[in-house]
């Protein structure tokens, strides 16, 4: 019995001592997608190797970095890559002088991943938004970056939704927000892979609970309550407060010119207009540091056709000349109240104002030619009275003349 568990014994030992596994490498990565611009880890292993490798890129315009000779023996290593451009580059390990542990002869696999490297995306575009059910306005169009939505009186809370038009960009300002009456005023900001920020904003009007309506012309409008929403002004105009009937309205008070701004709203739009017991619609030009508030001429410019030209996004009341390039405007200086005639070029959107002799109404035309007629009838009438008696004169000398040859 003895002998015959040596015998297992001695098999046993020769059998584990034959099994000797075979020297093994590999190359990893985190992830096989790169941005340009970003690093790129790549890992080796070696196990039951030693002897020196080569770490490479197969094209250094997509991804550089790794080395040219590092001696590894049964360990890890990390190497740093850098992707330069978009492509596709192939990441290997080669051995250089390699030997197996198991049996001690040379190992020449080499082992290899591909990195596909691309630009960062530059979308930061929404392809959808949405407050709840209520409408936007305008409706959504991706190109367009501030909207509006009005929501009555009694909500307090509504569910902001937004789309990435990229699945790569990012997205924040979405979710349920709170509200209060008036305009409540909330930035989407949509980061694309670059980096680059795109921001929509949605202004939420909470209705007023008992609106004060007024008729201008043909149209209704409701009085703003809150001087949050009163459209912005030029800073020649302060904040102030008006009663209307019994209620105290916020407005904007211009001292040099005595004038009165409220808000009036129509559907979305929001206007001011100078009240003074009525109400005529504010329209304002701003070049600059100038702002001319636009004024009906009471007597028409003489040769002029009134007309609309368009500055910016609005339409103003003008004058323009067959033959003259720049429309005239006629408004006041709203910083000193001065009332003034304008030039106004499209091309350079500027304006210039100009001077009593460049332009006269018809009144002074009148008078001008009216004088001039006068003028004219005075001196033709001189000219002839001179005519007349230079030839009175001559013909009174020659009878004279005939008289004295006849006495002779």
């Amino acid at each position: 019995m003895k002998k015959v568990l040596t015998c297992l014994l001695i098999i046993s030992c020769f059998m584990f001592k034959s099994v000797v596994y075979a020297g093994t490498a590999s190359i990893t990565t985190a992830s096989s997608y790169a941005l340009v611009g970003n690093k790129v880890y790549v890992t080796v292993n070696v196990s039951g190797l030693a002897g020196k490798f080569k770490v490479t890129s197969s094209d250094t315009s997509i991804l550089s970095g790794g080395t040219s000779g590092i001696f590894l023996d049964d360990e890890s290593r990390t190497f740093t890559f850098t992707a330069n451009g978009s492509g596709t580059a192939t990441v290997t390990l080669t051995p250089l002088d390699v030997a197996d542990y198991s049996d001690n002869t040379k190992y020449t696999a080499s082992k290899s991943i591909k990195i596909i490297v691309s630009w960062p995306s530059s979308n930061n575009y929404l392809s959808n938004l949405e407050v709840d059910d209520y409408d936007l306005s305008p409706a959504f169009d991706e190109d367009v970056f501030e909207y509006d939505v009005e929501v009555p009186n009694d909500v307090r809370k509504v569910h902001i939704y937004a789309t990435r038009d990229s699945s790569s960009s990012s997205v924040k300002g979405t979710g349920e927000v709170s509200l209060e009456e008036g305009v409540n005023t909330f930035d989407i900001d949509v980061t694309a892979q670059n980096g680059n920020v795109r921001t929509y904003t949605v202004n939420i009007i909470v209705k007023e609970l008992e609106p004060i309506e007024v008729n201008v012309g043909d149209s209704k409008y409701t009085i703003i309550r809150k001087k949050e929403l009163l459209p912005t002004i030029n800073p020649y105009f302060k904040a102030s407060i008006i009663k209307i009937g019994d209620n105290e309205i916020p407005c904007y008070v211009n001292e040099e010119t005595n004038m009165t701004l409220v808000g009036l709203r129509s559907g979305d739009s929001t206007k001011l207009f100078i009240y003074d017991g009525k109400y005529k619609l504010y329209e304002e030009i701003a070049f600059a540091n100038i702002y001319i508030q636009v004024l009906d001429l009471d007597t028409p410019l003489d040769g002029y056709t009134l007309t609309k030209i368009d500055i910016g996004s609005k339409s103003y009341t003008a004058y323009t000349k067959e033959g003259y390039e720049y429309p005239v405007i006629y408004g006041m200086n709203v910083k000193t109240g001065e009332k003034s005639l304008y030039k106004y070029d499209a091309k350079e959107n500027t304006i210039q104002r100009m001077e009593n002799i460049e332009i006269k109404t018809n009144e002074q035309l009148y008078f001008i030619i009216a004088v001039s007629s006068l003028g004219f009838i005075v001196v033709s009438y001189i000219l002839f009275i001179i005519i007349l008696a230079n030839k009175v004169g001559k013909k009174t000398k020659k009878v004279k003349k005939e008289k004295y040859d006849f006495d002779i």
